[in-house]
């Protein structure tokens, strides 16, 4: 009896160190891939634009999904790059505001802010209707929770600080399909 039941153990146990290797086998090369829409926006921005050093690569969700990529050029200077496509956009951070001042400008609005959840340097496409051109604006995209609960997002100009666009979402979300008219 005692022989069967550590058989039967030992069996068990060898079937399921086997599954925990074969499962680490496949998801190693998914989890350990690079990620090649970063990783492409970053030579980009190095082989098309004056940036030598890229520091981090950001992905801006304000309008389209879009990267910013921060970085250094030749000369040492700090800069931003965006992607819109396939345009590239270059500033550089000594004539943009900074992020604790995008965030002071929005904390000191109109609204009661509870807390600031994040603030992401982009490009927001100011009319739905226009492609890339002129509608284009750099961006720093302050997300922010709200004294009653709700959540605001701010699009402030990079270089002025000037709020372009503002909206606040529901403390809740309703998943339910809104359905009416006739069937």
């Amino acid at each position: 009896m005692k022989k069967r039941f550590f058989l039967v153990t030992s069996s068990i146990l060898v079937i399921l160190i086997c599954a925990v290797i074969l499962l680490v086998i496949w998801l190693f090369p998914l989890l350990s891939s690079p990620d090649t829409y970063n990783a492409s926006a970053a030579l980009s921005a190095l082989n098309r634009t004056a940036m030598s050093k890229v520091e981090q690569v950001n992905v801006f969700t304000g309008g389209q999904l879009e990267r910013s990529i921060e970085g250094i050029d030749s000369v040492g200077r700090q800069m931003y790059v965006f992607q819109a496509g396939n345009q590239l956009f270059t500033e550089y951070k000594n004539q943009t505001i900074s992020e604790s001042r995008a965030k002071r400008i929005v904390e000191h609005g109109k609204l009661p802010i509870r807390a600031i959840i994040s603030a992401e340097p982009g490009i927001f496409k100011l009319t739905a209707s226009a492609k890339y051109s002129n509608s284009l604006r750099l961006v720093w995209e302050i997300t922010a929770k709200l004294t009653n609960g709700e959540y605001l997002f701010s699009y402030l100009d990079l270089r002025t600080g000037q709020i372009l666009y503002q909206f606040t979402t529901a403390r809740t979300v309703n998943l339910s399909p809104q359905v009416s008219g006739k069937f």
